[in-house]
């Protein structure tokens, strides 16, 4: 909100703004060990948030409040080789929510597996076989 030298008061908001956000073009980019990357586009100015999920009922949430129409997220703290579920959520400045849980099913992901874990399997497997 904006006061003028007239004592006038402008929102930045549109007040008659009772429309969620239309999320598009969801784009979840290649996984790493711990982290997925989730991109997508609203038609208007709203927040990035991914829910994210083992099991499909309880989600944590990452992103930022920042409002955007161009949106990226990467959820991080991720357990590798682990299946999550997620959710695309974006708010406007009015506060109407919009949630993309792709028609009911939830987007799934899998984080890669950590080479680490591996070669200590191969390290272990190699011991084994030499005694």
């Amino acid at each position: 909100m904006t006061v003028s030298a007239g004592n006038i008061f402008q929102t930045t908001a549109d007040p008659l703004d009772v429309s969620a956000p239309i999320i598009s073009s969801v784009d979840i980019s290649s996984p790493t060990v711990t982290n997925i990357t989730v991109n997508w586009t609203t038609d208007e100015n709203s927040t990035s948030y991914v829910a994210y999920s083992l099991d499909g009922t309880t989600f944590v949430e990452q992103g930022s409040a920042t409002l955007t129409k161009n949106h990226s997220v990467t959820v991080v703290g991720l357990t590798p080789n682990t299946d999550y579920e997620l959710q695309i959520k974006s708010s406007d400045a009015m506060g109407n929510v919009a949630t993309d849980d792709n028609a009911g099913a939830n987007y799934t992901q899998r984080t890669q597996t950590s080479l680490l874990l591996g070669q200590r399997i191969l390290m272990l497997i190699l011991r084994l076989n030499m005694a």
